[in-house]
């Protein structure tokens, strides 16, 4: 079976729906400071920001997958940088209250639309802005945007970011196919090397091999070979590759160990753009 055909249908859409519920149980919680608060693994954003942009892409995704699931896949919109202007701008003329609601409502649509997916349905083409993905590979993008997003909102809050095993699992399986987005082989177009990163759950090992100016991530076992390994937990792992932690400290503090060359690792780092 296809690997992204088996995790959409290895409980992500429960995991999504229970991660949006989480969101909006902080969120509810939040007085005007709060919303106002600074995200500082997304850039400017405060959290206001952060949840118009999670309403966003679940408006975004809900209706693509309709679309598909109509017979009709394809762009939700024919000019998507005026059309999430304009949604945006709509989103931050709400206040606090509004904005929650707003969010919990496309949660809603996108989670009833996720659940109408049948099996058959998984290989449908579906659009993204990134081009034309399958019904599948939607379905699982969206747990990993609420579950890294929910990250950065509690992380900001100074609460309890840990993400729990099953979502953690899913996104970590979900990273082999995600990585092409992330990985720049024309950064360092000399880096002809392999590198593996070890989340002390050998199945979930991942192989990078850069070379020729390309990079791939294929999954490993411990006994891949590998010029640099990077050992890790799961979730450090995740979230310094998607640029979340600073992996400088992570590995001052222990967090995250490299075996192999440090030189080779930094160019490694390079080649990892953030989304």
């Amino acid at each position: 079976m296809d690997a992204l055909i088996a995790l959409a249908e290895s409980g992500v859409r429960e995991q999504a729906a229970r991660e949006c519920r989480r969101v909006a149980e902080t969120l509810d919680g939040l007085g005007p400071a709060g919303w106002r608060t600074k995200v500082p693994t997304c850039g400017e954003w405060t959290v206001r920001e952060l949840t118009a942009h999670l309403a966003f892409v679940a408006e975004m995704l809900g209706s693509s997958v309709r679309k598909s699931l109509a017979g009709n896949p394809g762009p939700v919109w024919a000019d998507i940088a005026t059309a999430r202007s304009a949604i945006y701008g709509a989103k931050k003329a709400l206040n606090d209250e509004q904005l929650l609601t707003d969010f919990r409502t496309h949660a809603a649509e996108i989670s009833a639309t996720l659940e109408k997916v049948r099996h058959d349905d998984l290989t449908t083409p579906g659009w993204h802005p990134a081009g034309m993905w399958t019904v599948a590979r939607i379905v699982v993008q969206w747990l990993w945007e609420v579950a890294i997003h929910r990250y950065d909102l509690m992380n900001a809050l100074g609460r309890d970011a840990r993400m729990n095993e099953e979502t953690l699992g899913i996104c970590l399986d979900y990273l082999i196919t995600a990585s092409g987005r992330y990985l720049n082989g024309q950064a360092d177009s000399a880096l002809d090397a392999t590198f593996r990163a070890s989340t002390h759950d050998p199945a979930r090992d991942i192989v990078f091999r850069f070379g020729g100016g390309q990079a791939t991530a294929t999954a490993g076992r411990a006994a891949s070979p590998a010029e640099v390994v990077f050992h890790s937990d799961g979730q450090t792992w995740l979230l310094c590759f998607v640029n979340r932690i600073d992996r400088a400290e992570a590995v001052a503090t222990g967090k995250l160990r490299v075996e192999g060359d440090p030189a080779l690792a930094d160019r490694f780092w390079k080649s990892v753009k953030t989304v």
